[in-house]
């Protein structure tokens, strides 16, 4: 059973990662504001499609779980062209100028 749970894992984080990834590098070159809009918007949907996986197959829903809230980690980070990344953070940072999706 562990064995199982680490491979759902790591199935659940690679799909979630290959969403977060695509969806940042399709909005790189859009505007602040409809940019957040359109990752809000994808992202929502995704866990929406996550959820029917999760609820509808017994056999691979701990995968779904992981795979709707692993993209949350990249899209709402400041760095590398996240949601808040348009933004000046607390620390005082650059806005994402370490990392660039091109």
């Amino acid at each position: 059973a562990s064995l199982r749970n680490c491979a759902l894992r790591l199935q659940g984080s690679v799909v979630g990662a290959c969403f977060g990834f695509t969806a940042l590098a399709l909005t790189a070159q859009a505007e602040a504001l409809p940019r957040d809009a359109l990752l809000v918007t994808a992202y929502s949907l995704w866990t929406f499609g996550c959820a029917f996986v999760r609820a509808a197959s017994a056999t691979v829903s701990y995968a779904g779980l992981v795979a709707a809230f692993t993209p949350a980690l990249m899209l709402l980070a400041n760095e590398c062209g996240g949601i808040g990344s348009r933004r000046a953070t607390s620390a005082g940072l650059a806005d994402g100028a370490d990392c660039e999706l091109r």
